[in-house]
């Protein structure tokens, strides 16, 4: 069962857009660097799809999405 974190995974935007990139990054609370590292993008990749290139795929956009949420199941709950 997922998590209140990852239940609603909302999004800017619908499918891969930049925006949506970047909420991506912001959700995990990883630096660019952490983030491509964490999710084994190549570095020069990362950026072109973070700066708006359109070479994402759907079902790569789609893992990557299911990636960021099962990151997300395993970390700590934030202290507040």
């Amino acid at each position: 069962m997922p998590s209140k974190k990852t239940e609603l995974l909302i999004l800017p935007e619908y499918g891969y857009t930049p925006a949506n990139y970047q909420a991506l990054v912001e959700l995990t609370n990883l630096s660019s660097k952490g983030f491509y590292t964490q999710f084994d993008i190549a570095e020069r990749t990362f950026f072109n799809h973070k700066s708006g290139a359109r070479t994402m795929g759907w079902q790569e956009w789609q893992s990557l999405v299911l990636l960021v949420k099962q990151y997300l199941e395993t970390q700590p709950p934030a202290q507040t």
